[in-house]
This record gives structure tokens, C-alpha cells and sequence, in this order.
């Protein structure tokens, strides 16, 4: 069983993207970042519920994702193609 994932992690990193920092991710930003990207998604075509997303957090209620993030909770609608008009 893999128990020092960061090892790992930087092995991948090194061989794929050798120029990135990792001292300059901490868990906070990956936190953030999953928060950011999982409230922008749809759960079978209707936008996620933020209760999903504080369940997956294991946050006791939406107060912190609000504050945060709450202007992240509408997701984006899907690319149907076609032009962008000038």
C-alpha cells in the first residue's frame, strides 16, 4: 500500500512538468481548487448542490463555502459549438 504520496507526486511531477513549484501548492489551494471546480459542475444535468459539496468537504454546513466560494455556485452551461460572434 502507497503511504508517501508525495513521493509519488513528485516523481509524476519531475517527469511531466518539471518547471512547476510545489512548494507553492499547499492543501489549502487544492482544497480551494476542488471546491472552486466541483461547484461549477452538474450533477445529471442540474447544477451540484452546495450540501453535496459540504458532504464531500465534511464541513458541518455551507457557511464556509458560501463566504468563499459562493460565488462559484452557478455552473457553467455546455458548449453547444458553433461561432463566437464579434
Amino acid at each position: 500500500m502507497v503511504t508517501d504520496f508525495r513521493k509519488s507526486f513528485i516523481q509524476i511531477k519531475d517527469a511531466c512538468l518539471p518547471e512547476v513549484d510545489l512548494c507553492a501548492i499547499t492543501r489549502h489551494k487544492l482544497r480551494h481548487t476542488y471546491t472552486a471546480a466541483r461547484l461549477q459542475t452538474l450533477d445529471n444535468g442540474a447544477p451540484i448542490q452546495i450540501f453535496t459539496v459540504q458532504h464531500e468537504l465534511g464541513h458541518s454546513d455551507t457557511e464556509m463555502i458560501t463566504k468563499i466560494c459562493g460565488h462559484l455556485g452557478k455552473a457553467a452551461p455546455p458548449c453547444r459549438g458553433g461561432r463566437i460572434s464579434d
